[in-house]
């Protein structure tokens, strides 16, 4: 557990972006409302303490995500825990490039589970990096977007950000 950490808010077209940690990247989402996030860090990274931080790397790296540098929340450094095929899948969905769709039975062949397709579905359910971990970037087998935590029309809205829709 982690005694203190920060957030920042980034302003976006899809609304307020939050983002928590220090040095690395533990929690984001689209909302203002830090407990929402935290709701879905494991219980080692959580931190006790938020203070309001001001704007950093992670909060200049989503900035430049909505001004076209597609590829700039690949390069921020994060932190987070969970079982091992929940890594491994959370790890695979990073190295999905802007513009590109996965399913979740690639993603879960890509982790190593072929068969493992709800559980890759689970993996996106449970990411608490959104843009650092692409999750909007998969897809059902019959290529729609059929589930996102912070709504079909912000994936929809990503998808084509990135050329994907």
């Amino acid at each position: 557990m982690t005694a203190t950490a920060e957030m920042t808010t980034v302003t976006t077209p899809l609304g307020p972006f939050t983002i928590v940690g220090r040095e690395v990247v533990i929690a984001s989402g689209f909302t203002e409302d830090p407990e929402r996030l935290l709701a879905w860090v494991h219980p080692r990274l959580r931190p006790t303490h938020l203070l309001r931080g001001r704007s950093g790397p992670a909060a200049e790296a989503v900035t430049a995500y909505f001004d076209g540098e597609l590829e700039a929340p690949a390069a921020v450094p994060i932190d987070l825990d969970g079982g091992p095929f929940l890594r491994l899948a959370w790890e695979r969905l990073r190295e999905v490039p802007p513009g590109r769709t996965i399913s979740y039975r690639e993603l879960a062949l890509r982790a190593g589970r072929p068969a493992a397709a709800r559980a890759a579905g689970q993996a996106c359910a449970r990411n608490p990096l959104t843009l650092f971990i692409p999750c909007h970037r998969v897809v059902a087998a019959d290529g729609g977007a059929h589930h996102f935590g912070w709504g079909l029309e912000a994936k929809r809205w990503l998808l084509h950000h990135e050329g994907a829709a």
